[in-house]
């Protein structure tokens, strides 16, 4: 018995010490610009823990884009409908006032929940992005999302190039 567990100990160092690993637990930011049904689309996606946070839209600083969030850990808290649906949720971004959002709640295609923010514009999204952010999304009084990034601004300078092009 003491042998699995040393066996056990061994192997959660190793992953410890995983690169992977580390940048599951830290989080990390991916960005991608490509090209969709003919329109340019730009988008940073931070995950953490299976948290991620994206925010996409068309390559053009006066188009509508959106922020999403979205849970694949195995126990995630945000709903995973049947069908798309509307719903009031509160959004509170660092120390700032919470704010009443409406947003869509939909289920991704590997059951996992997701809550997507429209923004009027690109630019909005791109200028709100600071260094450091939290984020807490609560539905009828039970928080569904409580999560941070770092290095936002690597974000922000590719967004705002991606949008300018």
């Amino acid at each position: 018995m003491f042998g699995a567990y040393s066996a056990t100990r061994a192997e959660l160092e190793r992953m410890k010490s995983d690169p992977r690993h580390q940048k599951f637990m830290e989080g990390e930011w991916k960005f991608y610009d490509n090209i969709d049904q003919g329109q340019k689309v730009c988008g940073a996606a931070f995950a953490r823990q299976g948290q991620v946070i994206v925010f996409s839209g068309p390559g053009a600083p006066e188009k509508m884009g959106s922020i999403s969030f979205i849970d694949f850990r195995d126990d995630g808290t945000i709903p995973s409908p049947r069908k798309q649906k509307k719903i009031q949720l509160t959004l509170t971004q660092n120390d700032e006032s919470p704010q009443a959002v409406v947003a869509i709640n939909d289920t991704g295609s590997s059951g996992e929940g997701i809550i997507l923010l429209g923004v009027p514009r690109m630019d909005a999204i791109v200028s709100g992005i600071d260094d450091d952010m939290t984020f807490k999304v609560t539905i009828k009084d039970k928080v569904v999302v409580d999560t941070a990034w770092h290095d936002g601004r690597k974000a922000q300078d590719f967004m705002r190039k991606c949008i300018a092009q």
